[in-house]
């Protein structure tokens, strides 16, 4: 068996110019990236069509918004999924950083 081993925090950063996304692992069904964004920072709405999608908050506070419906806070110590596919964005609405993990998997309703 072959388990890799990730340390998040070596993977934290951030600029107050841009979201800071970092690779952690990829294979041929999924990949996973942290997002790293400063106070004030979004990532725009975007569509995550023919992907299941896992949330993973690990540092701070933020919020999933979408263009056609409200938000949902997000918070260390909760996992949020969506196997729809959705278009949504993020946006760090507190005054210290948010790092969330995020998982993409190729849907295989598609």
């Amino acid at each position: 068996m072959v388990i890799n081993e990730f340390n998040l925090t070596t993977l934290e950063e951030y600029s107050d110019q841009n979201v800071v996304k970092k690779a952690v692992t990829s294979s041929g069904n999924f990949k996973s990236l942290v997002i790293n964004m400063a106070p004030g920072q979004e990532v725009p709405t975007h569509s995550h069509a023919g992907h299941d999608v896992i949330l993973i908050p690990q540092k701070g506070t933020g919020i999933l918004f979408a263009d056609d419906s409200g938000q949902i806070n997000l918070a260390p110590g909760y996992v949020y999924t969506d196997h729809k596919g959705s278009t949504f964005g993020l946006r760090n609405t507190s005054d210290k950083p948010f790092q969330v993990l995020v998982i993409l998997v190729r849907s295989t309703d598609n």
